[in-house]
């Protein structure tokens, strides 16, 4: 991808940043051919189709990355059976040192071992495309150019260890994250520079099975995870590649043994383990409960568990900490599917050879992850009633609010970081109930629409909101600030403190979860009206 004679001047290049794309094709387009004016990086998100870069055809599937030149000839035609999503990034560069030599040598395919990685640069890339923060564009080269390193870096790695073994390695890789695609071995191959008629026996010299046998083998226990959960034998094979169900339980049965209906009938309670303790309050809100968790470490908890849900959690067992995995406390539990978020990769990656995983993503809307987990475990009834509750009492909360409740005060989240001082917008959490459940006001200076923005101590005296919640970071069990705030001749002046109408939260109420939201409404509205 990259001179390597020019690897050690690369200090000497400044990039420019030019169209950040995100774009879907609908499936069976044709695009036509046209000439690239610039660089451009480009990551392929959803779906399959064939690119053609002058003259050279690549195989699109999720996951691909693609380096294209200034002045290349490209086409593209998307597959028919769904549409095409990538994300694209248009630039330049100037080079010092060296008039007329070009840094990337090579375009086209690119062999790159972590995709995810990839795509967490592009996301934070479209996050930093859009807003009036005139710092926007300088964060955005730093995003830009610490990717474009990992990609660089990784391609010399890769020649560096040179050898045979991590690129297969890398093949493994591939198929561990996409293995419900269509994945042609001469794919795999091209991907990681391996000629296609010795792959597969390549493969089965490192790995100890041929590529066609270890893809069905990870097929198969990633159904058996997802027949666990109840799914339709249907939607199962789907959702492994299959797009024969009679074929998949065919296959099913004679890798494991039994039908998938059988499995599913002998595994109707499976032993569910969270490696995340927000995952109980989900699991609690459509009647689930897990057999085992990690401790909850925060500064409030109760026997290692969240307080609002520590008595339905009795029989839970505790095996280790969250943030501190034990495997082997995991192993003696041995449960049957175990429950992970992407946010907490450590945890969940610690434990992926224990028992089948499933990894949630982060979800700005709890509601959404509500329902992933509805979905996942047959409980959309389950889902739909708990739904119905919360929005029937975040109703009547907004109800009770407008009737005895000024509509011109302002109501601020302060929280207690360790180091900093945040206040919270309704993106998520506390701020999500006050500002969107209950339409409440934030004082001048907070988004609505944002996570939490830290502030400074001028910064609250100007904002002086007329109700505070204060509260702490789970992990912050001191509140140094909190003491040396209240000190201060600043928070003696501010309205909410002169008035009475500040209510000092434990941790846990700024969470964000179903059953936490739903406590959180009656003690806002509470606090609020009693003020």
């Amino acid at each position: 991808m990259i001179n390597e004679n020019l690897w050690n001047q690369m200090g000497d290049v400044s990039f420019n940043l030019h169209q950040l794309l995100r774009k879907r094709y609908p499936a069976g387009k044709r695009v036509r051919r046209r000439f690239t004016t610039h660089y451009n990086l480009l990551q392929i998100e959803e779906g399959r189709g064939t690119l053609w870069i002058n003259g050279t055809e690549y195989e699109l599937v999720p996951g691909s990355l693609f380096l294209l030149h200034p002045k290349s000839l490209v086409e593209a035609v998307v597959g028919e059976k769904q549409s095409l999503r990538f994300m694209m990034q248009s630039f330049t560069y100037k080079w010092k040192n060296a008039a007329g030599t070009e840094i990337f040598t090579e375009e086209g395919l690119i062999a790159f071992n972590d995709s995810a990685m990839v795509s967490r640069g592009f996301e934070q890339l479209h996050e930093l495309s859009e807003g009036p923060n005139p710092l926007l564009p300088w964060k955005r080269q730093i995003v830009f150019q610490e990717l474009l390193y990992t990609i660089v870096a990784d391609q010399q790695r890769d020649k560096q260890q040179g050898g045979t073994r991590f690129a297969i390695e890398k093949a493994k890789d591939f198929l561990d994250a996409y293995y419900h695609e269509d994945i042609s071995l001469s794919l795999l191959a091209q991907r990681h520079a391996i000629s296609p008629s010795n792959f597969a026996g390549i493969f089965k010299k490192h790995i100890g099975v041929r590529p066609i046998e270890y893809l069905t083998r990870l097929r198969m226990e990633h159904a058996k995870v997802w027949l666990r959960s109840q799914q339709s034998v249907k939607t199962v094979a789907s959702k492994v590649g299959f797009h024969d169900e009679l074929y998949f339980s065919r296959t099913f049965k004679k890798v494991i043994g039994v039908s998938p209906t059988i499995y599913m009938k002998n595994h109707v309670n499976a032993r569910i383990m969270t490696v995340f303790p927000l995952l109980n309050d989900y699991l609690l809100a459509i009647e689930l409960k897990p057999f085992a968790t990690l401790s909850y470490a925060g500064n409030d908890q109760i026997r290692g568990l969240l307080p609002h849900i520590a008595d339905e959690l009795v029989e839970t067992k505790i095996v280790g900490r969250w943030d501190r995995p034990d495997r082997e406390s995991v192993l003696r539990a041995d449960p049957e599917l175990i429950l992970g978020v992407n946010w907490a990769s450590l945890t969940i990656d610690s434990y992926r050879n224990v028992a089948p995983t499933i990894t949630l993503f982060n979800k700005d809307n709890w509601r959404d992850t509500l329902l992933e987990l509805a979905n996942l475990f047959g409980k959309k009834e389950q889902y739909a009633a708990w739904l119905k509750q919360y929005d029937l009492k975040a109703a009547q909360a907004r109800s009770h609010l407008r009737a005895s409740f000024g509509q011109e005060q302002t109501v601020m989240v302060l929280v207690d970081a360790g180091k900093e001082w945040r206040v919270y917008g309704g993106k998520r959490q506390l701020g999500d109930i006050l500002y969107k459940d209950l339409k409440l006001n934030p004082p001048t200076g907070i988004k609505p629409l944002s996570h939490y923005t830290v502030i400074s101590e001028a910064d609250l005296e100007r904002m002086n909101p007329d109700h505070i919640f204060l509260t702490t970071c789970n992990s912050n069990s001191d509140a140094r600030l909190t003491e040396q705030l209240k000190s201060s001749s600043t928070w003696k002046a501010l309205h909410a403190v002169q008035n009475g109408r500040l209510l000092e939260l434990p941790s846990w109420f700024n969470s964000h979860a179903p059953i936490q939201h739903s406590l959180a409404i009656d003690m806002a509205v509470n606090s609020l009206l009693s003020s």
